[in-house]
């Protein structure tokens, strides 16, 4: 997918070919009317479909406006909302910083920092699903966390999260899975929050082992087997082995709840 003009909306100015999300194309960019500040351009995509009018729909459309309108400290402040060309596009501040995925692949990550990071995943995922109605992110990986200067975590790229309880949505058959996907989504489920809580058990899992988990479909037909993170790292707390155990239970009933109460046993 490519951009065929340089400016959208008379104001955002692409500077760059676009990189992949799991749910649309994403440009860096800047917005020549907030003095060229650097922002992130996001392309939408519901059910295979670049259609604004798709995303124009009912609670799809609200949902958008409650993402803009949440302020927190760990996700990337969504900063515009327009569709043009018949397309429709999301804009957030460009957050400078490594991703998770970075960090992990070029130095040990103490368990202090690990933990740190996780309880503020951890907290936006929860800002997330306490909107009303609640808005999942669909998959959390590492890829789209951001971590600044100040070691403080940012979600980025949030693509266009899922309504938990409202229609239209977006078709699990048509996610991208990677080995932070709930085994839901390939089961063509739909997943609610508990999809996102597989999802930050796995970035835990990958956090305090070293390792990559399985992909989580392969666990729910038998093709791999999630080994304990004890295995990897034996000086794991076992208590912490059992929160990130539960959160990736195959079962969604299986697992925690809610991100509140999977924090509450952090």
């Amino acid at each position: 997918m490519t951009i065929t003009v340089a400016r959208l909306r008379e104001r955002y100015q692409i500077r760059s070919d676009p990189g992949n999300g799991d749910r649309g194309a994403v440009y860096r960019a800047v917005d020549r009317v907030l003095g060229d500040r650097a922002v992130v351009v996001k392309l939408l995509v519901v059910d295979g479909t670049h259609d604004a009018r798709v995303t124009e729909q009912g609670s799809l459309h609200d949902a958008l406006h409650q993402i803009a309108h949440l302020a927190h400290p760990n996700i990337a402040l969504v900063t515009d909302w327009f569709t043009e060309f018949g397309r429709a596009y999301m804009v957030t501040g460009f957050v400078e910083g490594e991703t998770l995925e970075s960090v992990m692949a070029s130095r040990e990550i103490s368990m202090q920092e690990a933990a740190e990071w996780i309880e503020q995943m951890a907290a936006a995922l929860e800002a997330l699903h306490g909107l009303k109605p609640p808005v999942t992110c669909g998959v959390l990986d590492p890829s789209h966390v951001v971590i600044d200067g100040d070691g403080q975590v940012h979600l980025v790229n949030l693509g266009l999260s899922r309504l938990v309880e409202a229609a239209p949505s977006v078709n699990p058959q048509l996610m991208a899975v990677t080995e932070y996907t709930a085994p839901e989504f390939k089961g063509g489920q739909e997943g609610d929050e508990r999809a996102d809580i597989y999802s930050l058990g796995a970035v835990m899992y990958h956090l305090f082992t070293g390792n990559v988990p399985p992909k989580g479909r392969s666990i729910a037909v038998g093709k791999a087997v999630l080994p304990r993170p004890s295995e990897a790292h034996p000086g794991l707390p076992k208590a912490l082995e059992a929160i990130i155990l539960r959160a990736m239970t195959v079962d969604q009933n299986g697992r925690y709840r809610s991100v509140r109460d999977l924090r509450t046993e952090l």
